[in-house]
């Protein structure tokens, strides 16, 4: 296998997972999204790029999804 052939696997994968994936820079700027993220926060992907992640922070939540709290679960629904 390539180096170019493992680039393209890994481009399929984050194009075409079922989660939201976005990266960011050292700066924390949104360098790019897959498609998932951009369906789910309503943003294109350009829309997203150069943006701060904060943009996606809704405050209908609490801090407990964005820290893993134990009253969440693995999917950041709250536990009955």
């Amino acid at each position: 296998m390539t180096n170019k052939d493992l680039i393209q696997i890994k481009s399929d994968a984050f194009n075409q997972c079922h989660e939201g994936i976005v990266l960011s820079n050292i700066d924390n700027n949104i360098i790019t999204a897959n498609n998932t993220a951009c369906l789910i926060s309503g943003y294109s992907c350009e829309e997203l790029t150069g943006e701060n992640p904060r943009i996606l922070k809704s405050n209908r939540h609490g801090s407990g999804i964005r820290r893993g709290n134990n009253d969440y679960d693995s999917d950041n629904y709250p536990r009955s």
